[in-house]
């Protein structure tokens, strides 16, 4: 194998990683070292594509995880996308508590686009909405 491929080969490998990263401040970093293995991969191959690539992607990545380290928020400040977000961080669970925090998040969605309606299009929503959780969808059962 020659050092051509074994720098591609440890450039994906690192992209790889950045994969399974559950925190983005590593995240960014691996990124940042997958863009300098990329970058020597695709200069010691000719590969024009590659290198202009993460050429344009290194830059992005130092600036996030700058934006990440100075604690500049990164999520949409509007209450549906914070409540939306929210359960993604939370650890799963299949009991009560789980199913509980999934309705308060569904609630809070539907009263945030509920307060952007006018007065006749909530009670529209709010009949629709009731409808739907009252009536189950025929021909299936709850498994």
């Amino acid at each position: 194998m020659s050092e051509t491929d074994l720098a591609g080969w440890g450039a994906a490998g690192l992209t790889l990683l950045t994969f399974v990263c559950k925190d983005m401040r590593q995240l960014r970093l691996l990124a940042i070292c997958a863009n300098g293995a990329f970058i020597s991969y695709g200069a010691m191959a000719g590969l024009v594509p590659v290198l202009v690539l993460h050429v344009a992607l290194a830059p992005i990545n130092v600036w996030r995880l700058l934006q990440h380290r100075s604690g500049v928020a990164t999520r949409r400040s509007t209450p549906a996308a914070a409540a939306v977000l929210q359960p993604a961080s939370a650890p799963e669970s299949k009991g009560v508590a789980s199913r509980q925090r999934k309705a308060s998040v569904r609630w809070r969605v539907a009263g945030t686009l509920r307060s952007n309606l006018s007065a006749s299009s909530q009670l529209q929503f709010s009949r629709r909405h009731q409808n739907f959780r009252r009536q189950p969808v025929q021909g299936h059962s709850d498994l």
